[in-house]
């Protein structure tokens, strides 16, 4: 098309010349070099809050609280765990795992809350009351047995579990008749 009948032709040639420039930008034509001075890029501002997600590196940290004389019943008691870190994350998933035996791996305590996890979106202290519930046996606590649990901690980093501690519920009152 550019040759034909071995003259060149021109309008092919204007064409391409002119498509060069519109794409290049015009370098064909100007070519100038302006440097951008570094005040007018826009500040990048580092969010002051530790919690941004894009600073998740590590899972969260947790840890086991006492249970008190007074949180024991024979069919219930009230255990407690104290977030320390959030890991980066803006949130935390909280949960407690509990057994009649301690294991080393908290995957293998037989009951949990986890259905009932508790979002934390601060470091701090929460609670849980594990109770005897007469339609399930499932979960529930029997008089006068030690129970083992830990607190569970999740984030999008990992999930992280406190040391075990251990509860005794109290015995059945004695009624004479």
């Amino acid at each position: 098309m550019l040759i034909k009948e071995g003259k060149t032709n021109i309008k092919y040639i204007l064409i391409i010349v002119i498509l060069a420039a519109v794409v290049g930008g015009g370098t064909l034509w100007c070519v100038s070099k302006q440097e951008v001075p570094v005040t007018q890029f826009p500040e990048i501002k580092i969010p002051k809050d530790e919690t941004a997600d894009w600073k998740i590196a590590k899972p969260p940290s947790v840890l086991t609280l006492e249970t008190l004389p007074n949180d024991i019943d024979f069919n219930q008691a009230k255990v407690k765990g104290k977030l320390t870190d959030l890991g980066g994350a803006y949130s935390v998933d909280v949960w407690f795992v509990w057994d009649t035996n301690y294991y080393d791996d908290w995957q293998d305590y037989t009951y949990d809350n986890a259905a009932n996890k508790e979002t934390m979106i601060q470091t701090g202290e929460f609670e849980y009351t594990i109770e005897s519930d007469i339609r399930s046996w499932h979960g529930s606590l029997f008089s006068a047995t030690l129970y083992h649990f830990r607190v569970i901690a999740s984030n999008a980093a990992g999930i992280a579990f406190s040391d075990d501690k251990i509860f005794t519920t109290l015995s059945l009152p004695y009624i004479n008749f």
